[in-house]
């Protein structure tokens, strides 16, 4: 994800007030997180600037390992929690 720029910080944010209209009690598991953000990122580019990610095909789905650092980045400025989950990580 390109950062520091106007246009990327406000496509951030859409991306971020996107993901919030799932709910303050919201729970993903790691295929869903990175699912949601790429159809934040592919059917919503009009509306953030972006695409922002660079998803590759995987066997779960698209994937791109920087929405974790992403949802690490929002963890860190209180707007999301990050847990291990039974079978392995949330958000």
């Amino acid at each position: 994800m390109e950062g520091g720029s106007e246009q990327s910080l406000y496509g951030l944010w859409a991306v971020q007030a996107a993901l919030s209209v799932a709910g303050p009690y919201a729970n993903f598991n790691a295929v869903q997180y990175d699912t949601f953000l790429f159809l934040i990122d592919r059917e919503a580019f009009a509306e953030t600037g972006g695409p922002f990610f660079a998803f590759q095909p995987s066997s779960y789905g698209p994937h791109d390992l920087e929405v974790f650092d992403f949802a690490g980045e929002l963890a860190s400025a209180g707007r999301a929690l990050i847990g291990l989950a039974r079978y392995g990580w949330s958000a």
